[in-house]
């Protein structure tokens, strides 16, 4: 799955590079960036709160610096991306290096050069194209799925960088009657996260099949 999601990601660069932040397009890009991200700093025995605060922050980054990023052939975004995601989480264990739960040290950290492997070989350019804009679509839908609350505190988080007391202020201030606290805003993140790597995965193993499922709108608020 993951290999087929990081090239389409890729093929999307070049249309977003001057895109606003308010572009819909954003949605189907920063979304399974940061399940991707979230999953390779749990490889790393990251616990999910670091994890998930540290994917949010690492695809902003990426989305600013979007410009210099040099297109390179097949896989060469994925490393691109993975080496700052290592930045990033090298800078974390420098900040906790004199706290006990630090169970990694920097420099056993995964190689992330190996995990970025470049697209096999057989998967030609005309491949790649008679792929591009399939997955940008079922991306989009699976998106569509999440419910609106989670679908907008997913986007305040990750493409806005807002904290979880900005997004629970902005929100209770739009809706006096959500009561959303922020270990709800986290919640449904997370949640949220979790529901668009799963469907993610249910439109790559079976694009031409159903996700099954439901937008998630029966969630009680938190």
């Amino acid at each position: 799955m993951s290999s087929r999601i990081w090239t389409e990601l890729q093929l999307q660069v070049e249309s977003l590079r001057s895109a606003p932040r308010n572009d819909p397009r954003w949605d189907t890009w920063i979304g399974p960036l940061v399940v991707l991200l979230h999953a390779s700093f749990r490889s790393h025995a990251l616990q999910d709160a670091d994890a998930s605060d540290l994917a949010s922050q690492t695809a902003h980054h990426l989305m600013g610096r979007l410009d210099s990023y040099e297109d390179r052939g097949c896989g060469s975004f994925r490393a691109w991306c993975l080496r700052c995601a290592r930045n990033a989480e090298l800078n974390l264990h420098r900040q906790r290096s004199r706290h006990p739960e630090i169970t990694i040290p920097p420099d056993q950290l995964p190689d992330v050069e190996a995990q970025a492997a470049v697209i096999p070989e057989d998967q030609t350019e005309s491949t790649r194209d008679d792929s591009d804009g399939e997955l940008h679509t079922e991306v989009a839908a699976a998106f569509a799925m999440l419910c609106e609350l989670d679908r907008r505190i997913f986007r305040m988080k990750s493409i806005h960088e807002m904290t979880y007391s900005e997004i629970v202020k902005e929100l209770n201030a739009e809706d006096d009657q959500l009561g959303l606290t922020e270990s709800g805003a986290r919640k449904r993140f997370s949640r949220a996260r979790a529901r668009l790597a799963g469907l993610l995965s249910k439109v790559v193993d079976n694009p031409s099949g159903s996700t099954g499922g439901n937008s998630g709108e029966e969630d009680d608020q938190e």
